[in-house]
């Protein structure tokens, strides 16, 4: 088990960097060195994003071109610059002089202009059914950052066991981990738990000082009405007094 995860996390981080080469090599190639497509050792990819060649290619296709090959003859298909500078990929029908008439599988008529050898970029080698929509999706900020996001989840996952200990440390330490995580965890639960009896501690106390003061409150207003009386008692008796007199 510990073997097959390794194996899943070195795939992983293989994945994780090939699509990071992959999308710098093309910014490089496209954006700063301004070249018509992003070659490794004559070779590039393109995505079909018309059904022009059905059913020899479809739509969402991925297909892989030679740029070095220079045999270009009669039913070639070939990827060229037409005459609105967009990038195409039909099939020669006929060559004369030089000049090279290409139409695609799916059309009814030939190209509306001839093509040149120095229009050619390369020739069709093969192709990948639907796996454009693949490259496309990666070339795509957000998606490249969620499949990042999510490779280095996987990659954490199949690089530790249940516990959330490395795989690639001996026993001594895993047990050193644990008995720390262990450790950890006691000393948090210790302080958490003084800090439940301080505050029921604050508690205990805040409901004496309000039982003190109401009790104190209750002391205080007999007394006064102690005082009231013996005061009502002497006014009483002087009033007597003075009838007396």
């Amino acid at each position: 088990m510990k073997i097959l995860k390794r194996i899943g996390q070195l795939f992983f981080w293989f994945l994780l960097i090939i699509i990071l080469m992959y999308n710098a090599y093309s910014y490089i190639s496209l954006n700063i060195l301004e070249k018509d497509l992003a070659s490794v050792f004559g070779y590039a990819i393109l995505e079909v994003v018309s059904d022009s060649m059905v059913p020899t290619i479809n739509k969402g296709d991925l297909i892989v071109i030679n740029t070095n090959d220079q045999d270009y003859k009669e039913k070639s298909i070939v990827t060229f610059k037409d005459q609105d500078d967009m990038i195409v990929t039909h099939r020669i029908v006929e060559i004369n002089d030089g000049k090279m008439t290409t139409r695609g599988d799916a059309n009814n008529s030939d190209d509306s202009s001839y093509i040149t050898k120095k229009d050619v970029i390369g020739i069709y080698v093969f192709k990948i059914s639907n796996f454009g929509y693949v490259i496309k999706a990666i070339k795509n900020p957000v998606t490249l950052v969620s499949i990042l996001i999510m490779g280095l989840i996987v990659c954490t996952l199949l690089s530790t066991d249940k516990d959330g200990v490395p795989l690639d440390i001996s026993e001594e330490e895993k047990k050193f981990l644990i008995s720390r995580e262990k450790k950890e965890a006691r000393e948090k639960n210790k302080k958490k738990n003084a800090k439940k009896k301080q505050q029921k501690k604050k508690a205990v106390n805040r409901t004496k000082d309000s039982n003190n003061k109401k009790k104190n409150g209750s002391v205080s207003i007999s007394k006064k009405k102690d005082r009231n009386d013996n005061k009502s008692k002497r006014d009483e008796k002087n009033k007597k007094k003075k009838s007396g007199e």
